[in-house]
């Protein structure tokens, strides 16, 4: 999940379903969480929260496919560079590595 994103296991909280997915922070996190029955709730009483589930159903559509589309189309070697390019650095600098030492 990329930073300032909602991180969730959506196909899980919409079916009611056990997740087969585990997140992990790597860094200090806030978490919030809230039930289908509130979060419905929130949707009835809060117009504009119509507005965010939209937004966050949207971005998570978006990342779906882009997730699908790298495996079917890029080699695990390509995916590993794509990633390194993107994240790298944030990686890195949580590990406190310098550049040189993520070299090959």
């Amino acid at each position: 999940f990329r930073e300032n994103y909602f991180a969730s296991s959506y196909h899980s909280f919409v079916t009611q379903t056990p997740s087969d997915q585990a997140l992990e922070a790597l860094e200090d996190t806030t978490l919030l969480s809230i039930g289908k029955t509130a979060m419905d709730e929130l949707y009835r009483l809060v117009l504009k929260m119509n507005l965010i589930k939209r937004i966050v159903a949207n971005q998570r559509f978006v990342n779906s496919q882009r997730i699908f589309t790298s495996q079917i189309m890029y080699t695990p070697e390509e995916r590993y560079l794509q990633f390194e390019k993107y994240h790298g650095d944030h990686i890195t600098s949580l590990l406190h590595f310098s550049g040189s030492h993520t070299c090959r």
